[in-house]
């Protein structure tokens, strides 16, 4: 990472502003990751719902779609959705944001590798 003209103090610098952006991608990484897998789970539950109804009961009241087995009901819920859940824009910036800090966590690991550290 040492430039032709850069002093021990900058390279020591410009290696931990390197270490912070990987630490931070990286944990702005796991906050998106958990927030898809969340995501998941709920489309995943109510994706079965939908290719056998007769088997689930829907409850739309209260600003969300919850989600029971028909012998349980809503006493043991399988999934509750919203309509933050199923926002076009914002699932779709979701996945933009995890594309490109995915990529950027991607490129500090190298700049990493380069500077002599081992992720």
């Amino acid at each position: 990472m040492q430039g032709y003209f850069m002093s021990d103090e900058s390279e020591k610098a410009a290696k931990w502003n390197v270490v912070e952006q990987y630490r931070e991608a990286k944990e702005h990484l796991l906050a998106l990751e958990s927030e898809m897998t969340h995501l998941g789970e709920q489309w995943l539950a109510f994706g079965e719902a939908l290719k056998s109804p007769s088997n689930y009961v829907f409850d739309t009241t209260g600003g969300a779609i919850a989600l029971g087995q028909h012998n349980a009901g809503l006493r043991h819920p399988l999934g509750r959705l919203t309509s933050a859940d199923v926002n076009w824009e914002r699932f779709t910036a979701l996945l933009v944001d995890y594309q490109k800090t995915s990529q950027k966590r991607t490129e500090l690991t190298g700049k990493l590798h380069d500077a002599g550290f081992s992720i």
